[in-house]
């Protein structure tokens, strides 16, 4: 039986570095019109950091949807059903009463954890095919480079195709999705890294 709660923070932590080079890739590209003098400065250096994002989020991703990884979110769902006992059955609140001088419980709702992670299994199988094309880009670029695209991965991303709004999506849905999980494990809601971003814009309002 594993630790569910260690579980979630492993996991947290993985999505949560995912969706903070993600997020910090698109600011980059963003914040582009307007400082186009400023980043012809520091041109080299900020390529060097794209690629290395790029390269980071892509990573990340595909370890995370990818069945063959000893941890991954479809292995993690699975042990949650295993132990579907240790999830909380209701939301209850406890308040004082100053009446009967007791505490005393109220019903919030019912949890029914096997149902939202259906729904979890489901949402992630709307992007089954982004999720076989990001292991696809990752086996062939990122982490092998097959010859037989070794100098033209451009044809790597037109078979296997996969917009950066797919990758949003899918980070974000499993960022949601898990948090679910979450409160109906202890009620516990994770939040985000702290966004990089403004590090970035700091540095360019500088130069």
């Amino acid at each position: 039986m594993i630790d569910l709660e260690s579980e979630f923070s492993r996991y947290f932590r993985e999505i949560n570095s995912a969706l903070d080079d993600f997020e910090l890739y698109k600011g980059i590209l963003s914040n582009v019109d307007g400082n186009e003098k400023k980043i012809n400065q520091i041109n080299g250096f900020l390529y060097t950091i794209l690629n290395s994002l790029r390269y980071s989020f892509v990573m990340k991703t595909a370890k995370l949807v990818d069945k063959r990884e000893d941890k991954n979110i479809f292995k993690f769902l699975n042990c949650c059903k295993n132990q579907q006992n240790q999830f909380l059955k209701n939301f209850v609140d406890e308040f004082y009463n100053e009446v009967t001088k007791t505490t005393e419980k109220i019903f919030i709702k019912k949890v029914n954890v096997l149902d939202d992670i259906k729904n979890f299994e489901l949402e992630l199988d709307k992007y089954s095919t982004q999720i076989e094309n990001i292991k696809a880009q990752r086996d062939m670029i990122y982490a092998h480079n097959d010859k037989k695209y070794f100098y033209d991965n451009g044809k790597v991303s037109e078979e296997f195709k996969v917009t950066y709004n797919d990758i949003d999506e899918i980070l974000h849905l499993i960022f949601k999705k898990l948090n679910i999980l979450s409160i109906d494990y202890n009620r516990r809601v994770y939040s985000k890294f702290s966004d990089t971003l403004d590090d970035y814009l700091h540095i360019i309002e500088k130069l």
